[in-house]
């Protein structure tokens, strides 16, 4: 098993269990990808992604 591999085991049991990840964590490069904190206003313009 790789240390990405490892990594990646370890942030998807992270967020199975719903736990908080800070930007500082490590997280795969596509995941911090769709979590970047810049699109967070324009989201919440949209509606917060909630249904209604």
């Amino acid at each position: 098993m790789t240390d990405t591999t490892k990594l990646e085991e370890l942030f998807q049991a992270k967020v199975d269990a719903e736990l908080k990840i800070e930007p500082k964590d490590w997280m795969p490069e596509k995941y911090r990808k769709n979590a970047d904190p810049s699109d967070q206003p324009a989201r919440a313009q949209r509606g917060g992604g909630h249904a209604a």
